[in-house]
């Protein structure tokens, strides 16, 4: 008989985290009909209402943590905006789940959400607070947590840590006491035929038949061309500002040396108005492209993440080879271009304040290229996540 081994995740969250808590119970759903039943492993996430019987304990947290902490292989903790109710051992109900599980040595994947809520009046600066003093905590226990400000980047994230985790700790280990179990039929010499054979038994309605693999391949590169192609069509307007930079730096430079202080002033605050419109264009046209550019980067890591699922055990088909060049050339591309960004904001926050007009340009396109340059390297991060993982 095929032996399937079961993997229990917990998940401890605030009330709330909604959102996400859905998601990750889809992506179970789909890695359990995929990879897990690929490599004879099913995953069933623990509800603290109907995992656990009324009992008597110090509070409902304590009642909680004597039932569900001997039951899971990994907690999945998420928090937001607020850290939660305190109980009488910690900060709040998901902060002791955190905290006991590093104390007993369980798996951990710990993800705080940095999206900004709709309604700003909401924010609870207290509770705020709470979260980042928690957040040096774990980093002075060495734990390490991933953020996220989108759902679908959490997704991939998730995807790729879990499944992650699981081949790489949970899955050899129960694997390994699995190999210990004593043999005890003389038919045991034929075990591996036999597994062969309810192996193709047991996949008569195998998802993955419905599978289009060159399709996913196709998608994914689809995604990574029209990345690159907004890359390098903002690589060209960033190039382009550069050079009227230098050219009204240079303008600028010669008026000051006019004497006549009247007319100095005047040539220098034509220059200056001149060169807020260049950043006026400059916002125009990055923004129509960094839409463009978000779009499809978001959706590399699921897709990526989703191929390897599928066909981690067959690395040598030409196509994965490919795809796997592709991404990594895609990867020192969007490197260059973060560092780029990264370059041109530094100098565009060192200009000093001149004039109204100026002034409103200048922190219009702070803003223009800080979420450029925040939007590659979350899109960068995933994708390393993702790459790691294989």
């Amino acid at each position: 008989m095929k032996i399937v081994n079961q993997i229990k995740i917990f998940i401890s969250c605030t009330s709330e985290i909604k959102e996400e808590t859905d998601s990750i119970k889809l992506i179970i759903d789909e890695i359990n009909k995929t990879s897990g039943k690929h490599s004879g492993y099913v995953i069933e996430s623990l509800n603290w209402n109907l995992d656990t019987y009324t009992q008597i304990g110090e509070d409902a947290q304590e009642v909680i943590n004597n039932q569900i902490d001997a039951q899971y292989d990994i907690l999945v903790a998420l928090l937001w905006q607020r850290i939660g109710t305190p109980t009488r051992r910690d900060k709040s109900g998901t902060i002791e789940e955190i905290n006991n599980a590093i104390t007993n040595k369980k798996e951990i994947l710990l993800y705080f959400k940095t999206t900004p809520p709709e309604n700003l009046n909401l924010i609870d600066l207290d509770q705020l607070n709470k979260i980042n003093l928690f957040k040096k905590e774990l980093q002075e226990k060495g734990v390490l947590y991933k953020e996220f400000n989108k759902i679908e980047a959490f997704e991939s994230l998730f995807r790729i840590n879990i499944l992650n985790l699981i081949n790489d700790r949970l899955l050899s280990e129960k694997l390994a006491l699995n190999e210990l179990t004593p043999q005890t039929t003389q038919f045991d010499k034929y075990r591996s035929i036999s597994s062969l054979i309810e192996e193709v038994e047991s996949n008569s309605e195998k998802p993955i038949d419905n599978l289009d693999f060159f399709a996913l391949i196709e998608e994914m590169l689809s995604y990574l061309a029209s990345v690159t192609t907004s890359t390098n069509s903002m690589t060209g307007i960033y190039n382009e500002l550069t050079a009227k930079l230098n050219l009204k730096t240079t303008e600028l430079e010669r008026f000051v040396q006019i004497k006549d202080n009247k007319l100095r002033i005047d040539k220098i605050r034509i220059v200056v108005d001149l060169l807020a419109s260049e950043l006026d264009e400059f916002n125009s046209r990055m923004n129509k492209e960094l839409q463009s550019f978000s779009e499809n980067f978001i959706l590399i890591g699921p897709t990526y993440s989703k191929i390897n699922s599928f066909v981690s055990a067959y690395e040598d088909i030409d196509e994965i080879i490919a795809m796997r060049k592709s991404v990594l050339n895609f990867k020192f591309s969007i490197e260059g271009a973060v560092e780029n960004s990264a370059g041109v904001l530094k100098v565009i926050m060192g200009w000093p304040p001149m004039t109204p007009r100026f002034n409103k340009s200048k922190r219009s396109t702070e803003i223009t290229i800080k979420d450029i340059t925040k939007e590659m390297l979350a899109g960068l991060k995933l994708l390393n996540e993702a790459i790691h993982s294989n």
